[in-house]
């Protein structure tokens, strides 16, 4: 029974031998994803997605130089995301249904917003921890919701959002944000007295869902107030009104981005008064 043992603990001494192998696969991770990355990028599965290819005209079709080109078909089929048989190629089921650009189940957009904007940034992440600072086109002085939105993408309109089924265009302006808000004020507004004063708030149209289909329109409010200050035993009062939306219009203050109901728009409060009096005392 003892060498049994021995031969036991021996086996199992090997089974949880360390090996580097998970370590190496883990760090090499980026080969896999940028060679898919690139296969969006040149829009391969929509070009297979009209049939089945041989290498050569396919190599020709997608403008690919001649060194590297095979390995890379290869490298895809690999992975699981083409399949080849012989010297023919064509899509796997997931990659037919999901990465043609004509179907409206396309989630390429995505993909190639990860290739162009997320897979250089995330090379920068070591720079990103040991300073602090963003690495995207904030870097840079750049806006990076604007960038988002320089490409196109699949989402859905309805929920739970299983295939999605409508095609942001490039260029769509970021839902719930207005492209500008400008606000102005004059007041008059001595030590002691009267005080008066007068504000204008201007905001542009905001879009309500991706598809930038619907928006809230446009507005600008007026809001006035004024006041007294004023001394009575080492105590100063202000007496103060305030009357916000003056002319009573009616807009939008806040949407509901991409309601699948369509009730965007949540109504801003009417016109509004506010009268209040404050003191204090010097000791």
């Amino acid at each position: 029974m003892e060498p049994q043992s021995s031969a036991s603990a021996s086996a199992d001494s090997q089974q949880h031998e360390p090996t580097p192998e998970r370590l190496l696969q883990l760090g090499m991770g980026f080969w896999a994803s940028r060679t898919l990355l690139s296969a969006v990028e040149l829009e391969l599965f929509t070009h297979l997605a009209r049939g089945p290819q041989d290498a050569d005209p396919l190599i020709g079709a997608l403008g690919l130089h001649p060194r590297g080109a095979l390995d890379f078909l290869d490298a895809l089929v690999a992975l699981g995301v083409l399949e080849r048989e012989g010297k023919t190629y064509r899509n796997t089921p997931d990659t037919e249904q999901f990465l043609d650009k004509s179907k409206p189940s396309y989630v390429g957009g995505l993909l190639e917003m990860a290739a162009a904007r997320l897979y250089p940034y995330w090379g920068s992440l070591t720079e990103a921890l040991r300073t602090g600072q963003p690495q995207n086109e904030a870097k840079q002085g750049g806006n990076p919701f604007d960038a988002i939105y320089r490409d196109a993408f699949a989402t859905c309109t309805t929920t739970p959002c299983t295939t999605p089924n409508l095609i942001v265009p490039a260029g769509n302006r970021i839902p719930g944000t207005a492209r500008s808000v400008t606000g102005a004020e004059l007041t008059w507004q001595p030590v002691r007295g009267w005080r008066a004063g007068a504000e204008l708030r201007y905001s542009s149209e905001v879009w309500v869902n991706d598809a930038n289909t619907e928006a809230a329109p446009a507005y600008a409010t007026v809001a006035v107030h004024t006041g007294y200050v004023f001394d009575i035993k080492g105590w100063q009062l202000q007496a103060a009104a305030r009357i916000d939306n003056l002319f009573d219009r009616r807009y939008a203050g806040s949407v509901i981005v991409n309601e699948s109901n369509g009730r965007y728009y949540e109504p801003a409060p009417g016109r509004s008064w506010i009268l209040k009096l404050t003191g204090s005392y010097a000791f």
